[in-house]
């Protein structure tokens, strides 16, 4: 025999379990979810952040477009050959000598000496 009063009890005890359950595990998603998120935009404050320091001068400035190559100046081969206006293939450390003479004269094409 069933006892109507233990019965009842039971029954808001399951019920009352049921929607703990419901709202932890909605918790759950949600903090899950916040997580992520925070993640997400940690990673894309570092990728912003790595994508200024390769395209941007100290000064603020921006690079000229580069790619893979041999630098005309010292000869090195380097990931970052920068290609400029003129046709000059500079590496970054051969760019950063003749940059003021660059910016200085901007319609002109800087001194570089040719190979013999």
């Amino acid at each position: 025999m069933v006892d109507p009063a233990t019965l009842g009890r039971n029954t808001y005890v399951l019920i009352g379990g049921l929607i703990l359950l419901g709202v932890g595990f909605f918790l759950l998603v949600a903090a899950w979810t916040m997580l992520k998120v925070w993640l997400w935009r940690a990673r894309q404050r570092r990728s912003l952040r790595a994508w200024l320091e390769a395209t941007r001068r100290a000064d603020g400035g921006m690079y000229p477009p580069h790619a893979e190559g041999v630098c005309q100046e010292c000869r090195r081969g380097d990931r970052r050959i920068h290609h400029l206006p003129g046709g000059e293939q500079l590496c970054p450390a051969c760019y950063e000598r003749y940059r003021p003479r660059v910016e200085a004269n901007p319609g002109r094409e800087p001194a570089i000496a040719q190979p013999d």
